[in-house]
């Protein structure tokens, strides 16, 4: 039997809305099926390009890992965290735009003195001799992994620029770094937004912890090889570098003050929270200086009798600086 053209158009279009329908039904219950198994969607894009985050189902779980190379490659391996939202009721104050912290934090956003995501304590003020004002981070530790180290001090000490450098970064464990692999271990580690206060001073205190517990990292490094080795530029990145005895003259008592209070209100007590530092003194030596507001002198020279190329087992950290101008 024939069919009226305008009966086919009918059963064309019942059909079409049928298929659509059907494809709708499928997509949703595959989008249910998804969040239903731990996965996060934060939109129906993420869906439909494949960005869904299957299988994320704990809160202190790093958002984005680590390459499992990058201790072999650099420690510019760094979590891939560019958005935290650091909570607080504290006044906030625009940072430099491009500071550049080793990891995590939100550039050109909010910035508060203090501890940051990143390990740093940071604190804005006067240049010295006028000029405007200029942001100040002093880095977390930077520990060696000591049996890596032992291997190279006293009679074995390198004797190349090459070797040194090699020495000085098979051994080094950055507070970034650490932030990413002891996750795991550590699981009150935090690395998803939002981040707040107490989340940073968290991490702080599990990543101290885990330093030793994973790494036996101690702050016993060769002085000589300190000395020797820009180890804060080829660990943190361009603009760090070691602490001078000028740096530390140029610091006013309450930014010591706010240093102390930071790594003290903390509820860790191991050498993470060290205030003895290695700096470069106006003499170009390795010396021992000191952030705590109440130190004399505020540098001295290593004890009579210090071999300089064996590891040193006074309890200095060696803590990085960098500035840079701020509004």
């Amino acid at each position: 039997m024939s069919r009226s053209p305008i009966f086919l158009s009918l059963v064309s279009s019942v059909s079409l809305v049928s298929l659509v329908s059907l494809v709708s039904l499928v997509s949703l219950v595959s989008l249910v099926s998804l969040t239903g198994c731990g996965a996060t969607v934060d939109k129906v894009s993420d869906v439909d390009s494949g960005r869904a985050d299957v299988g994320d189902t704990g809160a202190s779980k790093v958002d984005s890992a680590v390459d499992s190379s990058a201790r072999d490659v650099g420690q510019d391996a760094t979590l891939d965290v560019t958005t935290v939202d650091v909570t607080d009721t504290g006044d906030e104050t625009v940072a430099p735009l491009s500071f550049g912290e080793p990891c995590g934090e939100s550039l050109g956003l909010s910035f508060r003195a203090g501890l940051q995501f990143s390990g740093s304590v940071s604190f804005i003020h006067d240049k010295p001799g006028g000029g405007g004002r200029e942001r100040v981070s002093i880095s977390a530790p930077i520990f060696p992994k000591v049996l890596t180290m032992y291997a190279g001090e006293g009679s074995a000490y390198p004797t190349t620029d090459v070797d040194r450098a090699k020495l000085a970064h098979d051994s080094a464990l950055t507070f970034c770094f650490l932030l990413g692999d002891c996750g795991s271990t550590h699981p009150t580690i935090k690395t998803k937004p939002p981040i707040t206060i107490d989340d940073i001073k968290t991490n702080y205190d599990e990543v101290a912890a885990c330093s030793y517990d994973k790494y036996t990292a101690k702050p016993y490094w060769i002085p000589q090889l300190v000395s020797d080795v820009d180890i804060c530029a080829a660990e943190l990145g361009s603009g760090w570098r070691l602490i001078t005895e000028d740096d530390l003259s140029h610091v006013a008592a309450t930014d010591f003050d706010l240093v102390r209070t930071t790594l003290t209100s903390t509820s860790g007590g191991s050498f993470y929270f060290a205030l003895s530092v290695y700096v470069r003194a106006k003499d170009g030596s390795i010396a021992i200086g000191q952030l705590d507001p109440s130190a004399s002198p505020r540098v001295a020279a290593f004890p009579k009798g210090t071999v300089l190329k064996n590891h040193y087992e006074g309890g200095l950290a060696l803590r990085c600086i960098k500035m840079a101008d701020s509004p």
